[in-house]
């Protein structure tokens, strides 16, 4: 997987060009990852890796796939 945790990362769902100095409504198109959690088929999961990404609105799971790296974590 390409992301580690620090990474500034953009949630590219929407297909919205990125402007900084105006986020979407919800505020979720931009996070930090905080942690890469591997979903477990034993707790119904399908076994697929998720994102942790604290955004501005909060703690929210994120689908590598549909997510880019804008700045690498040291």
């Amino acid at each position: 997987m390409k992301f580690k945790v620090g990474d500034l990362v953009r949630n590219t769902h929407e297909h919205r060009v990125i402007n900084p100095g105006r986020p979407l409504k919800n505020g979720e198109d931009i996070g930090i990852v905080l942690e890469i959690v591997g979903a477990s088929r034993a707790d119904g999961g399908a076994g697929y890796p998720q994102l942790k990404v604290g955004t501005p609105n909060g703690i929210t799971l994120w689908w590598p796939s549909v997510t880019e790296v804008i700045s690498e974590g040291r």
